[in-house]
């Protein structure tokens, strides 16, 4: 059974990462985490719905533009892969976006929406 006892390495690593609370960070710097999120692996699905820094810290990625002192990593890979996940069509993706944000009381697009609005630039 050449399908039996398949749990790879990077399986392995991001269930670790999970299991330590990861930030979105951590778990988009393990190269096969789309590929893992795409697969629908159950224990990271139910990581971005029950979490609420993952949904803040992908609009951070995507709306914020990085600092002149952010790494490449920050500058280029994070909103990369932050726009990868969100185009994977991963229901929980998709509705991390729409979850209340405990502070505000609106989805956490909502308030990142209102928020980009209130700025100057």
């Amino acid at each position: 059974m050449s399908w039996y006892n398949t749990y790879s390495d990077s399986t392995r690593k991001i269930e670790q990462l999970i299991d330590s609370r990861a930030t979105l960070d951590q778990l988009l710097d393990v190269p096969e985490f789309i590929d893992s999120l795409k697969a629908y692996q159950p224990k990271l699905l139910e990581y971005i719905s029950n979490s609420y820094d993952i949904p803040k810290a992908m609009i951070k990625y995507l709306t914020e533009a990085p600092k002149e002192t952010d790494s490449e990593f920050r500058k280029y890979k994070l909103p990369l892969l932050t726009m990868s996940m969100v185009e994977s069509n991963t229901t929980c993706v998709i509705n991390c976006f729409f979850k209340v944000n405990p502070n505000s009381q609106k989805p956490f697009l909502i308030d990142a929406f209102d928020s980009l609005l209130s700025t100057d630039k």
